[in-house]
């Protein structure tokens, strides 16, 4: 019902984007897929993006019932996760953090968002396909002093099992095919790959 639900929302708000004859999508982990999840058009809305973060933890609790006495911080990739990660925050009452991504594309926390050795964190993301950019804002944070308790996803589309090396919590669990470029069925037909 709740997978019914977020791709409903997704829908509604013309966020999720199937592919033409002529063009399929780039995601971010620089695979090919015929469907597009646009988050950010989905935050745009405050009480669907309100609805989805109680569903978000909803799930985490699901995990670990007591979280909400153990997060102190939230962090999120920037940009697209942002809007998110301020509800999740503002339901737990705690603050937010997001990591930006450098010139060589290492994630950094700009200043301004220290935070002291042992700080217990929830890490969110929007989307996840690699899971790539969720594993390095973990990273950055345990590198950095702080303790994951707990990650998740609004939507996983892996399409496997990923192993984030904490409990991960998801929504909705999605089978949408991607394809490594050179694989591409839509790239052999004569689409073209976009990135959006």
């Amino acid at each position: 019902m709740k997978t019914k639900k977020v791709l409903e929302i997704y829908r509604n708000c013309g966020a999720y984007l199937e592919a033409t004859e002529i063009e399929h999508f780039l995601l971010n982990s620089g695979k090919h897929s015929a469907s597009f999840l646009q988050s950010a058009t989905v935050f745009q809305h405050p009480r669907q993006t309100r609805d989805i973060a109680l569903w978000i933890l909803t799930e985490i609790n699901r995990i670990d019932w007591d979280i909400e006495n153990k997060i102190e911080v939230v962090a999120v990739p920037a940009v697209g996760a942002i809007p998110l990660g301020c509800e999740v925050a503002r339901i737990l009452g705690v603050k937010i953090i997001y990591a930006e991504k450098g010139l060589e594309g290492e994630m950094y926390f700009r200043k301004g968002f220290e935070f002291e050795p042992g700080t217990r964190f929830l890490v969110l993301e929007d989307v996840i396909t690699s899971g790539a950019t969720l594993k390095k804002v973990i990273n950055l944070v345990g590198n950095k002093g702080g303790e994951v308790i707990i990650c998740g996803a609004v939507i996983d589309r892996s399409g496997t099992h990923l192993d984030f090396g904490h409990s991960f919590a998801r929504s909705v669990k999605l089978d949408l095919p991607t394809f490594a470029p050179q694989d591409c069925p839509y790239c052999k037909a004569g689409s073209q790959a976009v990135k959006i």
